[in-house]
């Protein structure tokens, strides 16, 4: 269950950490350009927990505490369910462009989707 909440409190802080960089590009004059596929969230991910580690642990052991309390507010709870349903919603909407643009590629799709429930 911590681990679940910690994967959901980086992924969640993740997809904030993009918004927020471009606004603060947007702010300071620059052409905001964020990566719209995802493709940097690791890489923006490793950045984040850089910046963690260079904490204190009693800083890192407040800042949990804030999470597992954050993550019991029905705002949140809801916050989570809302991104999950976004989740769901811009994979089916791609799986039904990708296989619109090329019928062939269904299959593909479906046998890495078979794949992945042997792992």
């Amino acid at each position: 269950m911590i681990e679940f909440v910690r994967l959901s409190v980086v992924t969640l802080l993740g997809g904030l950490l993009v918004v927020s960089s471009a606004y603060a590009q947007e702010e300071r004059g620059a052409k905001a350009s964020p990566v719209l596929d995802g493709s940097d969230i690791n890489q923006q991910l490793i950045e984040r927990q850089q910046k963690i580690d260079q904490l204190s642990e009693a800083e890192r052991a407040k800042l949990q505490a804030a999470y597992t309390v954050a993550f019991e507010d029905p705002l949140v709870k809801a916050a989570i369910a809302a991104r999950a349903k976004a989740i769901e919603d811009y994979q089916a909407a791609l799986y039904k462009s990708m296989v619109a643009s090329d019928p062939a590629v269904e299959a593909l799709l479906q046998k890495r989707a078979e794949l992945a429930k042997q792992q």
